[in-house]
């Protein structure tokens, strides 16, 4: 039995390399087999190797050629056995991915409450608008075409109703 202090393992791998996730590609066949064969070869650092399957797994699920390679994991083992490393130009590491619908989801949630207190908003002042008499009309949002005022009379209706009803009333049309 080895006592050699990088290695942990019963496969005869240093512990950096059985930390490798190759979880993303064990569909395709990869294995401690594979690793076995890179690390024998040491002509790669587990972390290249490690970059080599984050890409690869990207590639394989975002990149048309990628996804018509009929054996891929001869297509990686071939680039990895030389030394080489694969990268995938758009990729895209699970955490970003994550973090972009995240985002997505949030501003789309945003957008629809955005819409939602805008109709709230727009039924709450009709409902008003319907309560009040011609006098009140006149009296909150006088016209006044021939002195000059040009502003319609039911913009300053919902001007009024913004300014000092709104915060209250969207109590009755918003859950907060």
């Amino acid at each position: 039995m080895s006592n050699h202090p990088t290695t942990s393992n019963n496969r005869g791998l240093p512990e950096e390399w059985e930390q490798i996730n190759f979880e993303p590609l064990r569909e395709f066949g990869f294995s401690s087999t594979q690793l076995k064969q890179l690390h024998s070869k040491s002509l790669n650092t587990p972390e290249v190797i490690q970059e080599s399957i984050n890409h690869f797994a990207f590639g394989i699920e975002h990149n048309p050629k990628v996804k018509k390679y009929p054996e891929p994991l001869n297509v990686l083992m071939g680039v990895l056995r030389k030394g080489l490393i694969w990268t995938e130009k758009d990729y895209q590491s699970p955490q970003e991915i994550a973090q972009i619908q995240l985002l997505e989801r949030k501003r789309s949630e945003y957008e629809r409450i955005k819409q939602l207190e805008k109709k709230a908003y727009a039924l709450a002042l009709e409902e008003w608008q319907e309560t009040l008499t011609t006098e009140q009309r006149e009296k909150i949002a006088p016209s006044k075409k021939g002195r000059g005022d040009v502003t319609p009379q039911p913009v300053k209706l919902s001007l009024y109703f913004r300014e000092n009803l709104w915060e209250e009333k969207k109590k009755e049309y918003l859950v907060t």
